[in-house]
């Protein structure tokens, strides 16, 4: 676990002459404004005692608090290897913001030269800043500025004189190797008063789901609008009295290429939102999503929470409290077309189980089967004869994206084309949850779920009525 903490002296009486705290170097987040010009924005954070970061990436170090290796493409990954951090305050309500990027060992983060960069002032975006861009000079000098951080705008050195303005600092380091640079220094209260914003190359975004909309996380906390993609706009549909149905077929499955592997990246201002991470929240990492939670309530939840008593859930008109598993082993689930019982709980080391007693569904329909040959091979549910594939069903028993009470009833859907097994709250919750590509996904495997059909109902033949 890493913190960010002013350094404290040890307490004791045998340290009669102790020494001063040391210094704690503070973090340096460089947002360079093109690939060839030595044009950047250098932002210094200082350590503050009421709030602790924690970073997610790739790399599997110290500095990473959580690492998510993610798809690879080639030699690299699709995420970064210091994608994202969490700064989180120590006091009540426990706010926790989230910001794009990560500070190496060496407490310092760059941004790619060729990513995306936002001017506040004009609300332009592109890849590129030249250096005569003038908003960023024309906001440094605007007075109101608070102390809290430093920030550096390095230019190339076009002339020697002093700027006006009390809270702007000029001066010129000539003892550089490739030549005098001219600097801008200026004190503000938030990272998001800087003059200049940028993106990760790879990007961060982040679903509120108190607005059901996806953002995009800049590194100084910004967020912006983004659209999920739906189909490809640089392609055409083919016509309606076209006869070729290959065609059709074509841009059917270059539709969904288009809409599994990109996303789009915001064009807009940013909005008048605070990065506060909230219960249910879900980060998009370079295609890999992560969901916030938390267990803290404000008091008036908690005591709601305590009047209300947790009820066992009421089950085929059965109360009770067990595992999942165990409820559907005393219902005795059969197979409607073997006539034999269907076996739920785990073997045991060393037991060997008969495929055909291992409960299996048809995520199309929702008819659960013990597997057999034909009905596998004839892709087609024998009792409803809807066209799918017949899956393993699989149970989620006590996940954390359940209730307490969801986790002991038995689950009444089943996602397509994966077959876990959920309850209906849940499935039409993350049915109509798109993600940044235009897909919904299931949360326990992170597969596409079907457009047409993303979950059905869960069928089981038992004994009772």
């Amino acid at each position: 676990m890493q913190r960010i903490e002013a350094a404290r002296s040890r307490s004791g009486g045998d340290n009669q002459h102790e020494q001063p705290p040391a210094a704690v170097a503070p973090y340096q987040m460089c947002v360079p404004m093109n690939d060839k010009d030595p044009f950047a924005s250098v932002t210094e954070f200082h350590a503050d005692p009421s709030t602790d970061m924690f970073q997610i990436g790739r790399m599997p170090c110290r500095q990473n608090d959580f690492v998510i290796p993610g798809p690879r493409v080639g030699a690299s990954g699709t995420i970064s290897r210091y994608a994202a951090r969490i700064v989180c305050s120590r006091e009540p309500p426990y706010e926790c913001r989230i910001f794009a990027g990560g500070f190496d060992a060496a407490r310092r983060m760059t941004t790619a030269g060729h990513a995306f960069k936002h001017c506040p002032r004009c609300g332009a975006w592109a890849k590129r800043v030249a250096t005569d861009h003038t908003c960023v000079l024309q906001t440094l000098m605007e007075p109101s500025r608070n102390v809290a951080g430093k920030g550096f705008f390095g230019l190339v050195n076009k002339s020697n004189t002093t700027l006006l303005g009390e809270e702007v600092k000029h001066y010129i380091d000539e003892t550089r190797e490739d030549g005098p640079l001219e600097h801008f220094e200026v004190d503000i209260a938030d990272a998001r008063e800087l003059p200049v914003d940028g993106l990760t190359k790879n990007g961060v975004r982040v679903w509120l789901p108190e607005r059901k909309q996806w953002f995009e996380v800049s590194v100084n906390g910004r967020l912006y609008a983004i659209e999920s993609r739906t189909v490809d706009e640089k392609e055409t549909p083919p016509s309606s009295t076209s006869s070729n149905g290959s065609s059709r077929r074509r841009h059917h499955e270059g539709a969904l290429r288009s809409r599994s592997g990109a996303f789009n990246r915001p064009t807009a201002n940013a909005e008048d939102l605070a990065p506060i991470l909230t219960d249910g929240a879900v980060i998009d990492l370079g295609g890999v999503q992560l969901q916030f939670q938390t267990n803290y309530r404000s008091e008036l939840d908690a005591k709601a929470d305590n009047s209300e008593l947790l009820e066992a859930p009421v089950v085929y008109g059965r109360a009770t409290l067990s595992s999942v598993s165990t409820q559907l082993e005393r219902l005795n689930v059969q197979c409607p077309v073997q006539l034999h019982s269907l076996r739920f709980t785990r073997a045991s080391p060393g037991e060997d189980v008969p495929l055909d007693q291992i409960p299996h569904v048809f995520p199309a329909c929702g008819h659960v089967f013990g597997y057999e040959k034909r009905i596998a091979r004839s892709h087609t549910c024998p009792l409803c004869r809807t066209p799918g594939s017949l899956v393993q069903l699989l149970l989620k028993e006590n996940s954390q994206l359940q209730s307490a009470e969801e986790q002991h009833a038995i689950p009444e859907c089943v996602f397509n084309p994966c077959g876990h097994a959920i309850s209906t709250k849940l499935a039409h919750h993350y049915s109509v949850l798109l993600m940044p590509n235009g897909r919904a996904i299931c949360p326990f495997c992170a597969v596409h779920l079907d457009l047409r059909v993303p979950f059905s109902r869960l069928y089981l033949y038992c004994d009772s009525d």
